[in-house]
């Protein structure tokens, strides 16, 4: 540890980086950089990775953190029934994970979080310490892997559970540098940056939005470059800076243009033009630019049809678009999207419903019909 650190020290002091500059170049947060320098903390393999990256330092930072593989814990039984692990394992938990995926699409974050963490946690986890697996194999193992921690930490997020979200977020980037995937380490970076712009933290957002960019620029995937642009775009919304988030949506558009099939992994095909709809839609209502919002929510309404939760999540986002213009609508939407979220398990639903609530009460408490919604609002999901 002394060595890792003292390494990250001298090349700071050689490149004249601040602790919170380098942090700031690595996309972590700079207590936490803070901890793993002081010894408080291990570093993961690829924190490690993005600070030789930030700091040029040719790997030497790499060797230094590298650690022995975990050991089982002491008195465990648990073993595999064959201790050599197959491709066909790693395409089962790509398998078993796109399950889980659809669980959550269809259901909520609440019936697929416990699977996804549970498996990761027992059957991949054993597989990833005790198998013997070729390189190649391991390669795709750790990928698969990478994508269901994903998918672990998106449905903790679904569910308001962030401590486990940032956890199991951390655990996605370390898989994905495991598996050489630097692009699904973007995917990864993207994902925290939702979340920030979800918790509103719209400059933590943008942060993570670069990050990921740069990354998705290295490994040539215009659609992950899309997504982190739409995502800065919004965090510059959340801040009223009108000029650069019309820059970032400019520049979305363009490389959602240069997107095709073959640059486009199979993790990242839900990034097509429905969701992209939805989230212009999300940035302009956080922009205040209430009729493109409520355009673009219906599209988004009118391509996510077979998305139970998407389908939730545009109709309250079009409801909060009509607030401002047109109340009879925006309860019209608003019924539909309530009626659609009591079927889901997913806290990020009941907070398109909360926001829509405070929104419908803030420009028209005095009306009857408000009151009412509400009142039916919080007997289906509860007072928010």
């Amino acid at each position: 540890m002394a060595d890792f650190a003292g390494e990250v020290r001298r090349l700071m002091a050689e490149r004249g980086l601040s602790l919170r500059g380098l942090a700031r170049a690595a996309g972590y947060d700079p207590s936490h950089l803070s901890k793993i320098l002081s010894g408080r903390k291990p570093p993961s393999p690829y924190l490690a990775a993005r600070l030789d990256d930030a700091l040029g330092a040719g790997g030497t930072i790499r060797q230094a953190a590298a650690v022995p593989a975990p050991r089982p814990p002491a008195g465990g039984t648990a073993r595999l029934p064959r201790s050599v692990v197959t491709a066909a394992d790693a395409e089962a938990v790509a398998e078993t994970t796109r399950a889980f995926r659809d669980l959550d699409n269809r259901f909520g974050g609440a019936h697929a979080h416990t699977l996804a963490a549970g498996y990761l946690d027992s059957s991949v986890a054993l597989m990833l310490r005790s198998g013997r697996y070729t390189q190649d194999v391991g390669r795709q193992l750790f990928g698969a892997a990478a994508q269901l921690a994903h998918l672990a930490a998106w449905t903790a997020y679904d569910i308001d559970d962030h401590k486990h979200a940032e956890l199991y977020f951390a655990r996605a980037l370390e898989l994905a540098s495991a598996a050489g995937d630097q692009a699904f380490a973007g995917e990864v970076l993207a994902a925290r940056g939702h979340r920030a712009i979800h918790l509103g933290s719209p400059r933590r957002a943008i942060e993570l939005a670069r990050a990921s960019r740069q990354i998705a620029a290295r490994a040539g995937v215009p659609a992950l470059e899309a997504e982190a642009h739409e995502l800065e775009a919004n965090g510059h919304a959340l801040l009223g800076e009108r000029a650069q988030c019309a820059a970032c949506l400019a520049e979305c558009e363009r490389a959602f243009g240069q997107a095709g099939p073959d640059t486009t992994p199979g993790w990242l095909a839900y990034f097509g033009r429905a969701y992209l709809a939805a989230r212009f839609a999300h940035t302009l209502r956080d922009l205040g630019d209430w009729r493109e919002a409520e355009r673009y929510a219906l599209e988004a309404s009118a391509l996510s049809a077979d998305l139970a939760r998407a389908r939730a999540f545009n109709t309250a986002l079009l409801a909060t678009a009509y607030v401002a213009t047109d109340l009879e609508r925006a309860l019209g939407a608003g019924a539909e999207a309530l009626a659609m979220t009591a079927a889901l398990q997913s806290g990020r639903a009941v907070n398109y419903i909360g926001d829509l609530r405070r929104r419908l009460r803030r420009r028209h408490g005095s009306e009857r019909r408000v009151r009412e919604f509400d009142e039916q609002a919080s007997q289906l999901l509860g007072s928010r």
